[in-house]
């Protein structure tokens, strides 16, 4: 039942996220409504060009579903297929996967995001390049452990003996034996990304002006906050929010599985 009220939270954010920005323009100026305090009519108040926060905060949260479902996509397109081959041809060149797997892991993903930003400049692309590169690398190594414990098991061995294909194997015995694992390690691969691309905004390392992402606007907020406190707070409990759904999902597909 909380699984389901996280989803409920988690999907109505994000619905608001991807139409929101289509009826109202985020970077809409209003001069005359410079500063305005929470109220009915803008209900996370204005900045300092009078753009309403709400939509602009909803805006932001656009792009960290983008970078969520990036990661998300990542790791089933790559982690996935990329953990299940150096499981299932462990002899043969399953352990050149894991050393390559090994050395990008060592690597931390701040980094590899940090040189790419240093090669191609901040924004969004940077960022993209990065997770391309090492994201996916910690879901494959566990993958890759799951699905060699599933080669032990009496239907993997069965099937392999009637002269099944290794990729009937991946699609048919070990896919429809890992689905729960799979949707943990999805989603725990989310709020990482969101957060990762929030710090980097705060940075100033992320999306670059018009465009905002719920880390930029954090930052915003944080050097006027003395004096218009809701710029940072509802920004924070909008990116807090997202991250808590996501986490306690990932947590009750880990714990169902136990």
């Amino acid at each position: 039942m909380k699984k389901q009220r996280y989803m409920i939270g988690l999907a109505a954010a994000f619905f608001l996220a991807f139409f929101l920005p289509i009826f109202y323009d985020p970077n809409a100026i209003h001069l005359e409504t410079i500063h305005q305090s929470p109220s009915w009519i803008h209900f996370f108040g204005t900045d300092h060009l009078g753009r309403d926060l709400f939509v602009r905060c909803f805006a932001g949260l656009k792009v960290s579903c983008f970078i969520g479902l990036l990661a998300m996509g990542i790791d089933l397109v790559i982690a996935l297929p990329y953990g299940a081959l150096a499981a299932l041809y462990e002899k043969k060149f399953g352990f050149f996967l894991t050393q390559i797997a090994d050395i990008l892991y060592t690597i931390p993903t701040v980094l590899m995001i940090l040189l790419c930003i240093s090669v191609f400049g901040p924004g969004l692309f940077p960022i993209v390049i990065a997770f391309f590169l090492s994201s996916w690398v910690t879901t494959a190594r566990v993958f890759k452990r799951h699905v060699l414990l599933l080669k032990k098991q009496p239907f993997v061995l069965v099937a392999r003996q009637m002269g099944g294909s290794s990729l009937h194997l991946f699609f048919w015995h070990l896919l429809n034996n890992s689905w729960r694992q799979i949707a943990s390690m999805l989603c725990a691969s989310v709020p990482k990304a969101i957060f990762m691309e929030a710090f980097l905004s705060f940075l100033g390392l992320g999306v670059s002006p018009p465009y905002s992402s719920l880390g930029a606007l954090i930052a915003e907020g944080v050097a006027s906050m003395e004096f218009f406190p809701w710029l940072a707070i509802f920004p924070s409990i909008l990116l807090s929010f997202v991250l808590f759904c996501c986490y306690q999902i990932s947590t009750d597909l880990q714990e169902s599985l136990a």
